[in-house]
């Protein structure tokens, strides 16, 4: 059995899947199996990932459209090893990825998982800048205990890249991605994590995650993203915690609301009427979580 599964799962990837397969294959730590499991849709993809001989790749085709979360949800099925990685087709890896990952682990027993910088790059590779909320990335390698990793997430945003991150399958007990959130599945995980575990961070940038007008979740904006945002801390909170916790809703309700008004605001200001709206209306609906 591999020590990690890197999962891959890909729709339309044609364009990116073999930049993205050529970054795991460079890795400098060897021992791990690519999954790549693959959408129904007419394009070159399987021809592509056909070229490649490795034995460690592992390929499947979808029977039917299973959609963003159930496709992360299939790829992580597939994986065999007890360290997982769900990686993006449009992002890369930095060779070093998983090895720094891999060892932070088995250094940090207490972890159930870890997650790195990263740099966002175009669609042409171009390195655009930084993480995405550069004032929550520490200079330094750290390790957060659970409560002060959910407390981060409520109150600073998601500040964890999903190919970023690297998770030990005892955390999660092959509960994947929760299918109700279509948006903020990924949050909900992270926040189910840590709620059990001591989190960590490593403030090298290990991960090129593509900013680009294609991705599927560049469809959630004007107050979508901040309403399912909601509804991922409600799930959290009400269903991965033995007792209230007035306190960490509080401070979601807080941090929500503020989020919304000052997107409303900006976007009004810069004559985007109709996000404005949409984020002011977003505002309204925002409600404390009764824990």
């Amino acid at each position: 059995m591999p020590t990690v599964s890197v999962c891959l799962p890909v729709y339309k990837g044609e364009r990116y899947i073999a930049a993205a397969i050529d970054s795991v294959l460079a890795q400098t730590f060897t021992d791990f199996e690519l999954v790549i499991t693959n959408e129904p849709v007419q394009d070159k993809t399987p021809d592509i990932i056909a070229t490649y001989s490795d034995p460690r790749i592992r390929f499947y085709q979808n029977e039917q459209r299973l959609g963003l979360v159930g496709n992360w949800n299939q790829a992580l099925s597939h994986g065999t090893a007890d360290l997982l990685v769900l990686m993006h087709q449009d992002d890369l890896m930095q060779p070093d990825n998983l090895a720094a990952k891999v060892a932070y682990l088995h250094n940090n027993p207490a972890a159930g998982m870890v997650y790195s910088n990263i740099r966002q790059i175009d669609a042409d590779g171009t390195v655009i800048g930084g993480h995405w909320l550069p004032e929550s990335q520490s200079v330094l390698d750290e390790t957060y205990s659970g409560e002060r990793a959910v407390q981060r997430l409520l109150t600073e945003g998601n500040i964890i890249c999903m190919p970023s991150v690297m998770f030990r399958r005892t955390v999660v007990s092959d509960h994947w991605f929760d299918p109700r959130l279509a948006f903020t599945c990924d949050l909900e995980m992270w926040l189910r994590i840590a709620s059990q575990s001591e989190v960590g961070y490593l403030a090298a940038p290990l991960i090129d995650y593509r900013a680009h007008a294609d991705q599927e979740t560049s469809r959630f904006s004007r107050g979508q993203e901040i309403l399912e945002y909601q509804q991922a801390v409600e799930i959290a909170l009400l269903e991965h915690y033995d007792g209230p916790q007035p306190k960490l809703a509080e401070q979601a309700y807080a941090y929500l609301r503020n989020w919304a008004l000052g997107m409303a605001k900006w976007k009004l200001k810069s004559g985007d009427f109709a996000s404005g709206i949409g984020y002011f209306n977003a505002w309204r609906k925002i409600r404390m979580i009764t824990t």
